[in-house]
């Protein structure tokens, strides 16, 4: 589950994509996932959110990120796909 911004802004890090290459494998435009990356945290009722939100969460998770909330929200590089990143950096928090 993507519930903040600086998540999609950390997995893009951990993958090392620009908006660019996760609008492209999102299948959004770049617009689009600057708007999502400038939430504090994801707007549940706002219209836009749950489409936009799964295709970034997909486009990640199929790009080998795994998001978390749990003890506070972040990303990490899953065991299964940990070669798609550059980084060594097994997890990231999304912290304000």
């Amino acid at each position: 589950m993507i519930t903040t911004g600086r998540q999609i802004a950390a997995a893009r890090a951990l993958l090392g994509w620009s908006q660019d290459e996760l609008a492209d494998a999102a299948a959004m435009h770049v617009n689009s996932v600057a708007y999502w990356e400038r939430h504090s945290s994801i707007p549940t009722d706002h219209y836009k959110a749950p489409i936009a939100c799964r295709r970034i969460r997909e486009a990640l998770f199929k790009a080998g990120v795994e998001t978390f909330v749990d003890p506070s929200p972040g990303v990490r590089l899953s065991a299964r796909n940990p070669a798609k990143s550059s980084l060594h950096a097994p997890e990231v928090r999304a912290v304000a």
